[in-house]
């Protein structure tokens, strides 16, 4: 059997935990728990190997991040990989063993088209304003150092990232937003735009994210910061709300 490891940036993202606690799953010292990787599954097909054989073959598409990170890492790619052999014998029925290897072509056959289902839903949530240091990559303001912010129908096209946003309240009043986006295809902050409205909020991260977010409150266009976390690839905007 062949199964070709495929990637799109579609493909729904792995939860987000700290560096040293997907280490340890890794190292098999602390078991998985809600860490699941999102796997997609196309039907088994027939096919034939090099030498004539009749072979079966699937296609495994994960998060592009994910794929990108297997590339790196040789025990997360074996994770992935262990993950593809489970997966397809859950969904038919089949025993495999565990000797496989890598040949040299970029995949068996035809792919075929996934279907995977995405959320465009923001998490909300409310905390109590503590003090926090960050370093800060530059000021997110109205004006955000962009004249002009541009968008296409290809950037409109582009996938949502995975993000987060918190209603951060001081003495019950909400008097700050926080927006956590989880990008795992950037690694730097210089791919990322932002653009500020008083209701909304546009975020572009070149060729890879797009996503356009209603605010829950209105904000100070002239006031807010961002943070990118490199390695988390994560950015963090931090606006002001009007009194």
């Amino acid at each position: 059997m062949f199964i070709n490891i495929v990637h799109s940036p579609y493909c729904p993202s792995p939860p987000i935990i700290e560096n040293d606690e997907l280490e340890a799953i890794l190292a098999g010292s602390a078991e998985p728990g809600n860490y699941k990787v999102p796997m997609s599954l196309s039907p088994v097909r027939n096919d034939t190997d090099k030498a004539g054989n009749a072979c079966l073959v699937v296609d495994a598409c994960v998060n592009s991040g994910v794929y990108e990170k297997s590339l790196k890492d040789k025990r997360f790619q074996e994770f992935i990989i262990e993950l593809a052999l489970a997966w397809v014998e859950q969904k038919n029925d089949v025993e495999l063993g565990r000797e496989w290897s890598i040949p040299k072509m970029k995949h068996k056959g035809e792919l075929v088209n996934h279907l995977v289902y995405r959320t465009k839903d923001v998490v909300i949530s409310e905390v109590e304003q503590t003090e926090k240091k960050e370093e800060k990559f530059g000021d997110a303001t109205g004006k955000s150092g962009v004249d002009k912010f541009e968008l296409d129908e290809f950037a409109r096209a582009l996938p949502r990232p995975v993000l987060k946003l918190q209603k951060v309240k001081k003495n019950g009043i909400v008097n700050k937003l926080v927006i956590k986006f989880y990008l795992s295809l950037v690694e730097s902050a210089k791919e990322c735009t932002v653009d500020i409205e008083k209701n909304r909020v546009l975020f572009l991260a070149r060729n890879k994210y797009f996503a356009e977010i209603d605010l829950p409150n209105e904000i100070d266009t002239e006031l807010g910061n961002a943070t990118f976390d490199v390695t988390q690839q994560c950015l963090e905007l931090v606006l002001h709300c009007l009194n």
